[in-house]
């Protein structure tokens, strides 16, 4: 996830982490993973989960409350100096008084837990899959109707149906039929937090994080992938460019105005190859013609289409350029519901049929233990079946490898879509 001075914020649904695996804070110190589904603001007054939770002795202390309860003594010892308070903690739900002694009161996992549920879900991913593999004719007939030459439909169908299907409607089918809890009130916002024990599990090949830009205008720069290989996207390179800029021995003074100037820029770079790939969606064209397209000067498109040529968006032939990845125009409407259609069909008769199954293989999981609402852990747990839901998918060839020896960058699919598409159903 992307950290902001004013918030930290996880928009519902595009699972992106406040702590990677892999992408440790400084010195590489820390314990868990993090991350939370909702918002929370460093605004708000009171304590925060965002300064509760980088603390390590407070990542200590949820992995002794892991192991057992606690009493009051061994908190206030465990928190001596961190400006974090047991009431501070029990504010944030992260942990509650139960008798005489403290338990954990939120989603957090540990080692042990996470081999588990990744042993139940890679099983359950199994049979999902092969839910969509017995629709495969049905959903390749309507990948046909995807014009975009040269474009793979197998990536088409990574995005359609493991990122927005799997990943967004996913998440949003299991609040809807009360599989999950979508958020809890806080001081610091609304939001579902969740943690995890650091371990040597890879997250390779296992597909279940989308990143996005804003919505500068009606198209939005996106990418779906793992959480284990570097990023090389648009939105990737261009979020970070604010704070870049100010990063040195810049005078107070000079940081909002220099970042203001660089944010405009970042927001017009966005706009500028959002059209520019809308364009490429209606076939090869020379940067003239693409100037003449997106309206703006050769002087302007120009980098911008050598720098998309080097990320491997956009290839070229014979002095004419043609996008590489899935574009996503209005005009595509009609086939991205379709495939997602498809996707709520299978997803909502495969969760009434083993949710409660998979609720009583991780009875023993330390969220259980404690009495957490199953429903506030299933979010995570979400995360790795459709994870490996799609690692299945791209194994059996009904959608593109990201990690396929043809990709310059891997782990990963970059693809541009109209903000009209993204609601469903």
């Amino acid at each position: 996830m992307k950290m902001k001075s004013e918030a930290v914020a996880i928009a519902l649904g595009v699972s992106l982490w406040l702590t990677l695996p892999g992408r440790a804070q400084p010195q590489d110190k820390e314990l868990l993973n993090y991350a939370i589904t909702g918002w929370a603001s460093s605004k708000r007054p009171g304590p925060h989960w965002g300064t509760a939770i980088t603390k390590l002795q407070v990542q200590q202390l949820f992995l002794d409350l892991a192991s057992e309860p606690r009493d009051h003594t061994y908190l206030e010892k465990v928190l001596a100096g961190t400006g974090v308070s047991i009431a501070d903690l029990e504010a944030l739900s992260l942990i509650r008084r139960d008798s005489n002694r403290y338990v954990l009161n939120f989603t957090f996992f540990t080692a042990a837990d996470v081999q588990r549920i990744r042993e139940v879900s890679e099983v359950q991913a199994r049979a999902l899959a092969q839910a969509f593999l017995a629709r495969r004719g049905e959903i390749e007939a309507v990948l046909q109707e995807y014009s975009a030459a040269r474009v793979n439909p197998r990536a088409v169908a990574f995005i359609l149906l493991g990122c927005f299907s799997l990943d967004w409607d996913g998440l949003q089918l299991s609040a809807e039929r009360g599989y999950r809890v979508t958020d809890q009130e806080h001081p610091d916002g609304n939001y579902i937090p969740w943690a995890e024990e650091k371990s040597d599990f890879s997250l390779q090949a296992i597909y279940w994080g989308s990143w996005g830009s804003s919505p500068y205008g009606d198209v939005l720069l996106a990418s779906f992938g793992d959480h284990f290989s570097p990023r090389y996207t648009m939105p990737d390179l261009l979020s970070g460019l604010p704070r870049r800029a100010v990063q040195g021995n810049l005078p107070e003074p000079l940081k909002p105005r220099i970042t203001a100037v660089v944010q405009w820029s970042v927001e017009r770079t966005t706009k500028q190859v959002g059209r520019i790939m809308l364009a490429l969606r209606e076939g090869p064209k020379t940067v003239e013609e693409l100037a003449l397209a997106t309206q703006m000067h050769r002087e302007e498109a120009e980098p911008l289409v050598e720098l998309l040529v080097e990320l491997d968006y956009v290839g070229v032939e014979a002095g004419r350029y043609r996008a590489n990845v899935p574009v996503l125009a209005e005009k595509d409407a009609a086939l991205v519901k379709s495939l997602r259609r498809i996707g709520w069909e299978i997803m909502d008769a495969w969760l009434a049929a083993n949710y409660k199954s998979v609720k009583n293989q991780l009875a023993d999981i330390t969220p259980m233990r404690y009495g957490v609402p199953y429903q506030l852990a299933f979010t995570q747990i979400w995360h790795y079946i459709f994870g490996f839901t799609n690692r299945e998918l791209a194994a059996a060839g009904l959608f593109a490898d990201p990690y396929a020896s043809t990709r310059k960058y891997k782990g990963f699919i970059p693809f541009v879509y109209h903000a009209t598409l993204r609601p469903y159903p």
